[in-house]
């Protein structure tokens, strides 16, 4: 399912709740590009909606303090094709303050599944600021140096800073390139040891790089 160009996520209501059931139907005739699933708490739930959707990548919205302690689990489930991180709902639940620090646990907990099962980095909560696109900015390059893929937007003025953090500078691109023209061997470029873990993030940059446009230094 797409609208013009772009693909479309489609989120449906959590298991258990009354308009589950005919969302999953809608989901089905719909065929949208992902299925976002709020509440993610329960691997058997999961399985069950994958099952359901017949093939359509499902996206696990974690947001409570049991989705956490599962996500592990959820992150393994087949058919589950990323997390992401319901910050807002997740303070909410645990009655903890929406702050960076407060929330590191949870969102490195959340890469670290995500790497575990093979999936790509986990979508990152939302800023709830809209006026301010420093703070939206400064947010999603937290959760890049976190290992983070990305992050949800809650108001299309935030795409732009969204994208452009999670975008290699220029000044990264020609680091990638010259450590990979370096050779295959144990070097030293701008007084720094390169060996292969070195040479795999350069390959990262440029993987990402090729993706999209390349942001100020």
């Amino acid at each position: 399912m797409t609208v013009a160009t772009l693909p479309v996520i489609l989120r449906i209501n959590a298991a258990g709740t009354a308009w589950h059931a005919d969302d999953l139907a809608a989901a089905v005739a719909l065929r949208p590009a992902a299925v976002m699933v709020p509440k993610a708490e329960a691997p058997d739930d999961l399985r069950r909606i994958a099952a359901a959707l017949a093939g359509i990548p499902l996206l696990a919205l974690v947001e409570t303090a049991c989705g956490l302690a599962q996500c592990r689990a959820i992150a393994g489930v087949p058919g589950v094709s990323r997390l992401a991180f319901g910050s807002v709902d997740f303070c909410a639940d645990l009655r903890c303050a929406h702050m960076p620090g407060v929330l590191l646990p949870a969102r490195w907990e959340l890469v670290l599944a995500s790497r575990l099962a093979d999936l790509p980095g986990p979508l990152d909560g939302v800023t709830t600021s809209l006026d301010d696109p420093t703070e939206t900015a400064r947010d999603a390059g937290r959760a890049r140096d976190l290992g983070m893929g990305g992050k949800l937007c809650i108001h299309p003025r935030q795409i732009a800073p969204v994208l452009a953090a999670f975008a290699p500078t220029a000044e990264q691109i020609d680091w990638a390139r010259r450590i990979l023209a370096s050779g295959d061997g144990m070097v030293q470029i701008d007084g720094a040891m390169v060996d292969e873990p070195v040479r795999l993030r350069a390959r990262a940059i440029l993987t990402e790089a090729a993706g999209s446009a390349p942001r100020p230094a």
